[in-house]
């Protein structure tokens, strides 16, 4: 089963290993997401936050439609606003949309 995969990848990787890829991948998006002068409204500090980066960006819908016309897969929370997290195998280069 697919789950039992899982399993197995995550065992062969490790859970710190997968937490670290994912800090300095949120990480990114905070300065990301600063850079494009959007609100970030998720926790600022790597240890108060999970696997996700969630700002408010204006007209999110446009913003939303053009991410997932690029593959790229995120929801938008209406209280809170885009929230994006990065696969755990994914890259820097994956992380700024390319």
């Amino acid at each position: 089963h697919a789950a039992g995969a899982g399993a197995d990848i995550i065992k062969e990787i490790g859970f710190a290993r997968i937490r670290a890829n994912s800090m300095r991948q949120t990480a990114l998006l905070v300065d990301l997401v600063d850079e494009a002068g959007f609100e970030l409204t998720s926790p600022r500090e790597p240890e108060l936050r999970g696997g996700s980066v969630v700002f408010r960006v204006p007209d999110f819908q446009a913003v939303h439609a053009e991410l997932a016309a690029r593959d790229i897969i995120c929801d938008y929370r209406p209280d809170a606003g885009l929230r994006c997290g990065p696969h755990a195998g994914g890259t820097n280069a994956r992380a700024r949309g390319g």
